[in-house]
């Protein structure tokens, strides 16, 4: 999604350097990594319960 907003968006386009549009991608994809570990960690919890229980 990030990447379509850099893409299309004439603001991101032509008012961010090259430098800070790779610091927001590398922050979005750091994020999106915490969240996608969370979510595993979450979803095995929850597995774990039903089957214990």
């Amino acid at each position: 999604m990030i990447i379509n907003i850099m893409m299309f968006n004439t603001l991101l386009k032509n008012g961010i350097d090259g430098s800070s549009k790779l610091m927001i991608l590398g922050i979005s994809v750091v994020i999106w990594i915490v969240i996608l570990i969370i979510w595993v960690k979450e979803k095995k919890t929850i597995a774990n319960n039903v089957y214990n229980s």
